[in-house]
C-alpha cells in the first residue's frame, strides 16, 4: 500500500477527512487516515490527511469522485456555482483533472497516473 497526501486549498484537513470519509468508506484497498504534523514543521494545518492505497484505477476513481463529491456538497451549502480541479502530483509530473472531464478522458488519465508513484492529490478550487 502506498501513502498519498490529500489536500484542499479551501478545506482544512480535519473537515476534509470527515467529508471525504462520508464519500469514500475505508476498504481493503483504500484507507483514509489523519496524521499529526511534527511540531517543528511550518505547516499551517497541524493535521495531514493521507490515504493508504493500492494503486488501481478503481481506487483512484473513488478518491477523485469522493473529492468532487465533497466540493459539490460545499458549494451546494453556499448556493453558488463554483468550479474545481483535482491535481495529482507524481514523481514524473503533474496531472490535472477538471470536474467536467469525460469518462473516456478520465480513464485515459488514470491509466497514465497508475504507472507512476503518486505523491499528492489536491482539490483546487477556483473562486
Amino acid at each position: 500500500m502506498e501513502k498519498v497526501r490529500i489536500v484542499c486549498d479551501s478545506i482544512g484537513s480535519e473537515e476534509l477527512f470527515e467529508l471525504l470519509h462520508e464519500q469514500v468508506p475505508n476498504t481493503d484497498d483504500l484507507k483514509l487516515e489523519k496524521e499529526e504534523e511534527p511540531e517543528n514543521t511550518m505547516g499551517l494545518d497541524p493535521v495531514t490527511l493521507v490515504a493508504l492505497i493500492s494503486m488501481s484505477s478503481a481506487v483512484l476513481t473513488a478518491i477523485i469522485n469522493g473529492l468532487f463529491g465533497v466540493w459539490q456538497k460545499k458549494i451546494d451549502n453556499k448556493g453558488k456555482s463554483e468550479t474545481a480541479v483535482i491535481k495529482v502530483k507524481t514523481q514524473d509530473g503533474d496531472f490535472e483533472i477538471p470536474r467536467n472531464i469525460s469518462q473516456a478522458e478520465l480513464d485515459k488519465t488514470l491509466a497514465e497516473i497508475e504507472k507512476r508513484k503518486i505523491k499528492r492529490v489536491a482539490l483546487i478550487t477556483k473562486l
